[in-house]
């Protein structure tokens, strides 16, 4: 009997090539009449239909060892006339049949909030009639909502990936025949021009059959091997572990926003040891931040960055340092000189998020947009941040994003163009990146937009998510519990993709291994007389040790939530080694847990290596079963942890 009728369905009509009725993987409305796209029988990666002088092209790409596949469309109106109107987009349109009786399940994580919300799963019990509807908000890929999730039966499903760096859309609605899974660009009207060509959102689905763990962890490796800069750099391959205090002393500190206060910071991160990155965010331009964004030339007291630079590479550093060229205040360098690059409300004009849109705001969360949709300005942005990355030096460009584009966007299309700003922008965008990317290929992207509301398939592609919320801007207080929701942040996004980091404001184990990844930004009080160096490099060397396990296998060992009264837990690894973090939450009664380890060769033992709070280490040998049939574990106080790695004998 048939149960696994999803993954079949996938392997059968996109994987394998089925052209039939039920094969159709997208659909778009064009002048009014209905486009279907079915897979097509030779497998060929790159097929079109044409409508007149219109070609609408998909490219495929199948990864047989992965069990998926990806496309994208564009149109090219190839004649002397406007075209008649696209209306919808569905550039992902699946029909899969389902027998009523079997269960559905929608589930995933939440988008970035600045809030313990931030990332938290969710799951859907889809019943027949029920229809769920999915997009980001303001513009943003991963604001409010995530552009990767599972739809699955008990023993099977789809681990889904949407490639758009602006609003995307996904709707499920399920019947008594089975259900449907629609995604693309939501609420568009346009005609295209005489010549003009466009692109779309990428698509990745991935069909597994068993266990979800174990299909997570498969999409990992996808995610890792073809969609992240791994491959590019390869084993050369390492996120930031740097020193970063912009939060903790630049409005503080005068003289830190200086030459010889950021060559200072560089000789703190040395005296801390195991930093791999000197991060300047966002303190060298003229007016600061954030009233300054949209200045280039450097402010009082700052001769330019190569001196500090050629410092940070003397130290055996990289360089990292922040730019926001999406975003203008009024009467910068870049509002006075290329005002025609600019996107900009009226006088007193709000978008929909209540922030101002001329240019100016006392709560500084306005500006103006750089309008990436223009070709022009982007090749003036291209050129002048290259130049910046070349003359300074600098190895990893940091890319922040504190605006609402989406109100911007409206407000330049025309009434028979909704929605072409957007899909402009976001070729701009990716062609601004690519172009770096291509002049150097040493550089490596971090792309931040107010934290991590920009994740989605094509920024993986190109960047790094070094700050994946902007919850690292605050030391653990009462009402912000950052530690716990670095906890949970780490369990849910790892089910997804690989490289994403966050801050630690605190040396001690537990602050520090609740945000530990594969990378980490520490925002120690370093110039304090009372900062107690030795336990900065006690935590940062555990960090430096353990942070390669975050390129492996992933087990969540707990539910990523916001209760204090029990133990938090995750596992990365691979048979042959690999760590374990526990979290004994500050409510928590119970001194011990029993914990089974995951993904174990069950013929091996193993060489334990446990850490307490205090980071007092024991060693012993382990053999395989006994981790995996549930070894104890003792956490004395409420608000410990402890860190196990394992190493095959």
């Amino acid at each position: 009997m048939v149960t696994n009728y999803i993954a079949q369905h996938i392997r059968k009509n996109l994987l394998e090539g089925s052209k039939s009725a039920e094969g159709r993987f997208a659909r778009i409305c064009y002048g009014g009449q209905e486009i279907l796209f079915y897979r097509p029988e030779d497998l060929a990666e790159s097929f079109c239909i044409r409508k007149g002088g219109m070609e609408f092209t998909i490219c495929m790409k199948k990864y047989p060892e992965f069990g998926a596949v990806d496309w994208q469309m564009t149109a090219t109106n190839h004649s002397d006339e406007p075209s008649r109107f696209l209306t919808e987009l569905d550039i992902a349109y699946l029909g899969i049949p389902l027998p009523p009786q079997e269960p559905l399940i929608h589930k995933g994580i939440l988008g970035d909030s600045c809030t313990g919300e931030s990332f938290l799963p969710f799951t859907n019990n889809v019943e027949i009639g029920d229809s769920i509807s999915i997009r980001p908000k303001n513009g943003k890929s991963s604001q409010g909502a995530f552009p990767f999730f599972d739809i699955c039966g008990p023993h099977d499903g789809l681990i889904c990936g949407i490639g758009w760096s602006g609003t995307w859309f996904y709707e499920l609605f399920r019947d008594k025949d089975g259900f449907i899974l629609k995604s693309g660009l939501p609420d568009v009207h346009f005609y295209m021009e005489p010549h003009e060509s466009l692109r779309f959102p990428k698509i990745l689905l991935m069909a597994y059959e068993g266990n979800a763990v174990a299909a997570h962890n498969r999409f990992r490796r996808l995610m890792k091997e073809h969609f992240s800069p791994k491959r590019r750099f390869g084993d050369q391959m390492k996120m930031p572990m740097a020193l970063q205090n912009f939060d903790r002393y630049s409005y503080k500190i005068p003289q830190w926003n200086t030459t010889s206060g950021q060559m200072q910071e560089i000789d703190y991160a040395e005296r801390c040891a195991y930093f791999d990155v000197y991060w300047m965010d966002a303190a060298w331009f003229a007016g600061g931040f954030p009233k300054g964004v949209g200045n280039y030339s450097f402010r009082e007291g700052l001769d330019g960055l190569s001196s500090i630079s050629k410092y940070a590479h003397e130290k055996g550093l990289r360089t990292m340092v922040w730019f926001e060229p999406e975003r203008v205040y009024r009467g910068t360098e870049t509002a006075r000189e290329h005002p025609e690059f600019l996107l900009r409300g009226e006088p007193g004009e709000e978008d929909a998020q209540g922030f101002c849109m001329d240019g100016i705001d006392p709560m500084g969360c306005a500006g103006m947009l750089l309008d990436l949709s223009n070709p022009e300005a982007v090749d003036w942005i291209t050129e002048l941040v290259a130049g910046f990355i070349e003359e300074n030096r600098i190895d990893i460009y940091r890319q922040d994003f504190n605006l609402y584009p989406d109100t911007y966007w409206a407000k330049k299309d025309s009434a028979d163009r909704k929605g072409i700003t957007e899909i402009k922008y976001m070729e701009g965008l990716y062609r601004f990146w690519d172009t770096l990317l291509e002049r150097f290929p040493h550089l490596l992207i971090d792309n931040c937009a107010s934290g991590g509301n920009r994740i989605d398939l094509e920024s993986s592609i190109r960047t790094v998510f070094c700050w994946r919320s902007d919850t690292g801007c605050y030391p653990v207080s009462e009402s912000m519990k950052t530690a716990l929701w670095n906890q949970n942040q780490n369990l849910a996004l790892s089910g997804y993709i690989v490289y994403h980091a966050i801050a630690s404001w605190d040396p001690s184990a537990y602050d520090m291994r609740s945000a530990m990844s594969n990378g980490l930004a520490g925002s120690f009080d370093v110039r304090s007389p009372a900062c107690d160096f030795e336990r900065i490099h006690v935590a940062l060397a555990e960090c430096e040790r353990l942070r390669k396990y975050w390129e492996e296998d992933f087990y969540p060992l707990s539910e990523a939530d916001l209760r204090e009264d029990h133990w938090s837990m995750c596992q990365f690894g691979s048979q042959d080694s690999g760590v374990l973090l526990a979290f004994r939450r500050e409510k928590d009664r119970e001194e011990r847990h029993t914990i089974a380890l995951q993904g174990l060769d069950m013929d091996s033992d193993y060489l334990v290596r446990i850490s307490d709070e205090e980071h007092h280490m024991v060693e012993r040998i382990v053999s395989a079963g006994s981790l995996a049939a549930g070894y104890a574990f003792e956490l004395k106080r409420p608000g410990s942890s402890l860190a196990m790695e394992y190493i095959r004998q």
